[in-house]
């Protein structure tokens, strides 16, 4: 199995390797031994990580710009936190007592303070 990559590589890195990043990336679809033997010959990926995180944030942005994308996010996190807390509505009402007794206490420190 090495002599096969070690006989690839060279052949790739004189012919299928001249490509810029976008034919590395169409090449990888296309082609993927050619590719990936170049990819071993000459070692380039900051670009194509690159373009990967910018195609990763352009499909985000485009489901979380609809209110179908935002409502179904928004129900995973839910779902999420139930899972790790438990259920969301006894969490939320431990939330509120533990706030409204903070009011409590500053509003009485407040009060002290007033002539």
């Amino acid at each position: 199995m090495t002599d096969q990559v070690a006989t690839a590589a060279p052949a790739a890195a004189s012919g299928s390797d001249s490509g810029n990043v976008f034919s590395r990336l169409f090449g990888v679809l296309t082609s993927p031994r050619e590719t990936f033997a170049g990819i071993v010959a000459r070692p380039r990926w900051l670009a194509a990580m690159a373009i990967v995180a910018l195609f990763i944030a352009f499909a985000q942005y485009a489901f979380l710009s609809t209110q179908v994308g935002q409502d179904a996010m928004v129900d995973q996190q839910m779902r999420q936190t139930e899972r790790w807390t438990g259920n969301l509505a006894d969490l939320y009402a431990a939330y509120r007592l533990d706030q409204t007794a903070i009011t409590e206490a500053v509003a009485e420190v407040l009060l002290d303070f007033t002539p």
